[in-house]
């Protein structure tokens, strides 16, 4: 399974709701556009792999293509 969430901000939807849910195949595309939002979920998710952020706009973004 695919996921996507757009706007962030510094994770805590993902953080309390979808981390601990998500399963190692899984893919977890997250788009963000600040910055300094960015770097805190860079910072909190570094060890998740399965977790991707794209810094930009969404019009920008295109998902990396899945393995599975």
């Amino acid at each position: 399974m695919r996921y996507l969430e757009v706007g962030s901000g510094t994770g805590a939807f993902f953080a309390e709701t979808i981390k601990n849910k998500l399963h190692t195949k899984s893919n977890f595309d997250i788009v963000e556009f600040k910055p300094k939002l960015c770097k805190i979920l860079e910072d909190k998710l570094k060890n998740q792999s399965n977790v991707n952020i794209f810094c930009g706009s969404i019009l920008d973004w295109k998902p990396k293509k899945s393995t599975m």
